[in-house]
């Protein structure tokens, strides 16, 4: 049996983001398949947290351990000082799983399991504000994935990238592609549930879905442009199928989502 340390901090706003919903779900499932390994979840924040995680109570082997020191100190002293050591804070453990990329210090006694979910950041700054750029900087995202005994990859680009960027060593990554959560499915024609979304959004009955964060890094004006494109070539060539496509855009406004 392993005692496994999980950094679950990026569950603290309560969002539902690409990456806590990557968290969460991989977390449930492994919960529900794994009875015999001891999980310890270590959340952190001085503010009120928002994390839900009262659905972990029905597992045994699961506890969460909270802390309330303020983020930015506390990830300062990973930084500068490499302490405290997150694995010794919860009581000891044989791994720590970082989902995400964050400032953190584990002590030589665990093995670190890092989740990347892209290196976009590396291939294309421009995209990202001042603030995130030097965030990633002071980060070293290089040094985190070289300290990591094992690394998942969303994909297999992602895993490309840390080789030919970092030069890392491919044995020790493993592409590990993102599953589907189980209340994802497609739904019937008939479906009552099709006809009051449709309509509570104002949706065509047809529709291109572009689903995430607004701003440059996804290239939405790619999408948008193309898109354009398209309804101008069916309408050149009088394609009626392709024209009663729409296109819907949802997300939250981030960085720089005025152009969009």
């Amino acid at each position: 049996m392993a005692r496994i340390g999980v950094d679950v901090r990026c569950l603290i706003e309560g969002r539902r983001t690409g990456v806590e919903e990557y968290t969460l779900n991989l977390l449930k499932n492994i919960f529900e398949a794994d009875t015999k390994n001891e999980y310890v979840l270590f959340l952190n924040s001085f503010q009120p947290q928002r994390a839900d995680l009262g659905w972990t109570e029905k597992y045994p082997n699961v506890e969460i351990k909270k802390f309330r020191f303020p983020n930015k100190l506390l990830n300062f002293c990973f930084w500068y000082f490499n302490q405290p050591k997150i694995d010794e804070m919860i009581g000891g453990a044989d791994i720590v799983f970082l989902p995400n990329i964050i400032f953190a210090s584990v002590s030589r006694k665990a093995k670190v399991l890092l989740t990347i979910h892209d290196l976009s950041f590396e291939r294309y700054p421009e995209t990202f504000s001042w603030k995130r750029r030097l965030w990633h900087i002071f980060i070293n995202t290089r040094k985190i994935c070289s300290h990591a005994q094992r690394i998942i990859a969303v994909s297999q680009s992602t895993k490309n990238d840390l080789v030919s960027l970092y030069g890392l060593n491919a044995q020790k990554i493993k592409a590990v592609h993102s599953g589907i959560a189980d209340n994802l499915a497609i739904l019937d024609r008939n479906d009552p549930g099709l006809v009051i979304t449709k309509e509570k959004y104002g949706l065509p009955y047809k529709f291109i879905l572009y689903f995430g964060t607004i701003e440059p890094r996804k290239n939405l004006v790619g999408i948008i442009r193309a898109y354009n494109q398209l309804q101008r070539i069916a309408s050149e060539i009088d394609d009626e199928n392709i024209l009663k496509y729409g296109l819907a855009i949802v997300g939250h406004q981030g960085w720089l989502a005025e152009e969009i």
